[in-house]
């Protein structure tokens, strides 16, 4: 048994160490909530550096006098301005701000011919996403471009039963995004246990690299998982209505500007590699931006799946080669306005 302990606590250090399965991060906390109008922010010139133990190496979150993560803009002069908004897909979660898809298209593939600003905030779920636009002056961009992701709608399959009839969708309950998922504590503790060591990490992100493992895991978690089907839940129709009449109910001068770019998850890659994936989210979402008169543009999954890892198995973002895949295509799409 000694033997054993002792073998086992130089596994652990070996793999906390020397393979760095290790989460570090600066004590600084940058982003703030406005509970008035239900979104978050972040505190201005404010820095985080976080290294995720999926990673190699710290990542520096430089927030600037503007309250945003940007990237030094080295175009154009009297370039046009662009507004991103979203969640941590838009705000370039796990890379360095230069190689998220959105700044990496802008400043490197498209020549700087536009100055881009971010206002993305990990874990800004649709309807934040929603006050947002309603709440922040956009008078002075171009355009916004809004870069959607399934999981933005996971909260209004949620709160599904308040969604019967949409004439008292405005009565959706605006819960605290820390408590939106206290039904899943029992999930979010087992996780945490898992992800007590390093070694644990270290099996988690072996297992997690496998397909099949990974997409029997995802689709468990119903009825998030359910927007990867073509027979679309009940939860998710009304989702879908509810995403139709905000972003319809938006002001005019918004909806002249906004743009929707749908990043895919994981999942749906793995799909598409396995020939079973019908794109059905991205139809349902696209249909409802040519309703309302809103360019609607999206990822190309084939080159995704090609890649050996497009997301991080475990957390989910956009890797460094899936960043660059993603810009790719964005680019295309805005050549194409």
């Amino acid at each position: 048994m000694l033997v054993t302990l002792v073998l086992l606590i130089l596994l652990e250090l070996i793999f906390f160490y020397g393979f760095g399965y290790r989460t570090i991060s600066t004590s600084a906390t940058c982003s703030r909530k406005n509970s008035e109008k239900d979104y978050s922010y972040y505190q201005k010139n404010c820095v985080m550096v976080i290294k995720h133990w999926e990673q190699k190496e710290p990542i520096t979150y430089s927030i600037n006098s503007s309250g945003r993560r940007d990237a030094l803009f080295e175009g154009k002069t009297g370039a046009k301005i662009i507004a991103f908004i979203g969640d941590s897909f838009t705000f370039g979660a796990m890379v360095p701000i230069e190689r998220n898809y959105n700044y990496l298209a802008f400043y490197s593939l498209l020549g700087g011919r536009y100055e881009a600003h971010n206002y993305g905030v990990p874990g800004e779920e649709f309807l934040n996403i929603i006050n947002k636009l309603n709440d922040i002056d956009f008078s002075s961009y171009e355009h916004i471009i809004y870069g959607l992701t399934p999981n933005d709608l996971f909260n209004l399959t949620d709160n599904s039963q308040f969604q019967d009839n949409l004439e008292v969708s405005e009565k959706l309950p605006k819960v605290p995004a820390t408590s939106r998922y206290k039904k899943n504590s029992i999930i979010n503790k087992a996780k945490n246990i898992v992800l007590s060591s390093a070694t644990s990490r270290f099996l988690l992100h072996k297992l997690m690299t496998n397909d099949r493992f990974y997409l029997t895991l995802y689709q468990s978690r119903k009825p998030y998982s359910g927007y990867l089907y073509d027979n679309y839940s009940e939860e998710w129709r009304k989702a879908l209505s509810v995403f139709e009449q905000k972003i319809t109910a938006l002001p005019s001068d918004i909806k002249k500007k906004l743009k929707v770019f749908i990043l895919p998850q994981r999942a749906e890659v793995i799909l598409f590699r396995q020939g079973l994936y019908r794109g059905e989210f991205s139809s349902q979402i696209m249909s409802i931006c040519t309703s309302i008169g809103i360019d609607c543009g999206f990822a190309n999954l084939s080159n995704l799946s090609q890649l050996d890892e497009s997301h991080f198995p475990v957390d989910g973002h956009l890797t460094l080669e899936g960043n660059k895949s993603v810009a790719q295509d964005f680019s295309n799409w805005v050549n194409s306005w």
